[in-house]
């Protein structure tokens, strides 16, 4: 959605091929095997796709990706250097689908090798923004402190004509929802809430 819009914003006449472009990248940044465990035994598994990073850990790098990864593509898409000219009598359709073909694939060969970079120290993109940003800015807004924080600069922000949603979607939304799936699967396995309830 965040492609959609974002290529919609910037008059993109392919917008459908954006979002496709931001899910072709998702998966190259999925990791390409699972930890998994069957009764006593703990293996890896690979050419498999994990759903850890579909749910509430990859809002954020989802959100990365729709943003930089469409704009890296929109960039390309309009150098007239990087389409293919079709000669006059072909569809419209067709031309725009060969044109976006260079585009298409540079975004996917760059994003394949920053993947394999992060592979190489052993990690994936989504691990890494989870640990390093969205599990230190979750701890933040769902204490107290911070939680007071984002609520007192959004209602600042609503006396300059700045709806208190407009903040909390962006600086609430995901991590709370990070932290309520976190909630939800530590109840359902019997243990206590990891995270401050207010209210």
């Amino acid at each position: 959605a965040i492609s959609y819009y974002y290529a919609k914003n910037k008059n993109f006449k392919d917008t459908i091929g954006c979002v496709i472009n931001s899910l072709t990248i998702m998966v190259i940044f999925m990791p390409l095997s699972v930890s998994a465990t069957i009764g006593e035994t703990t293996g890896e598994i690979s050419g498999v796709l994990s759903y850890t990073y579909t749910a509430t850990n990859g809002i954020l790098p989802a959100m990365l990706i729709g943003i930089l990864g469409t704009g890296m593509f929109i960039h390309m898409s309009n150098n007239e250097h990087l389409q293919i000219k079709m000669p006059a009598g072909v569809p419209e359709a067709t031309s725009n689908a060969f044109n976006i073909l260079f585009p298409t694939i540079i975004t996917g060969v760059v994003m394949a090798l920053v993947a394999y970079i992060f592979r190489l120290f052993g990690t994936n993109m989504y691990q890494f923004i989870l640990t390093v940003v969205q599990t230190p800015l979750q701890g933040l807004v769902t204490g107290l402190p911070g939680f007071m924080l984002v609520y007192t600069i959004a209602l600042f922000s609503f006396t300059l004509g700045i709806h208190v949603s407009v903040i909390n979607s962006v600086c609430l939304k995901p991590f709370l929802a990070a932290a309520f799936n976190e909630n939800a699967l530590a109840l359902a396995a019997g243990e206590a809430a990891p995270n401050i309830k207010i209210g």
